[in-house]
């Protein structure tokens, strides 16, 4: 398989957040994808938040394709921010999300990481 770069994007901060708190605390995270990935297959990806001015980076293991709970297809991943990444969101996002939502969701988001 290829080692392309994948690129997941968020068009609401919200849902970025969301997904934060519901997908990255597990450290797994599924991707929507026809295509077919072999278990322990590593793979880049980046993630774009519109309105965020930065692009986060981080590496991905699948740990398993098939389906989520919503029928559709695609691969469980487990995934590392790298540095950079790791420390803007510890830094300058935790600082946006306690702007925005407070301090427990700031602390929360941070606790992820």
């Amino acid at each position: 398989m290829e080692n392309d770069v994948i690129h997941i994007e968020y068009e609401k901060f919200s849902s970025f957040i969301k997904d934060c708190i519901k997908n990255y605390s597990r450290g797994h995270f599924f991707l929507i994808s026809d295509e077919e990935r072999d278990a322990g297959e590593t793979f880049p990806f980046m993630i774009e938040v519109k309105g965020l001015k930065k692009t986060l980076g981080a590496v991905a293991t699948v740990v398993s394709s098939g389906m989520n709970e919503a029928g559709e297809r695609g691969v469980e991943v487990e995934f590392s921010f790298d540095d950079e990444s790791r420390n803007f969101i510890n830094g300058t996002l935790k600082e946006i999300v306690i702007r925005r939502y407070g301090g427990l969701w700031g602390t929360k988001l941070s606790n992820l990481f």
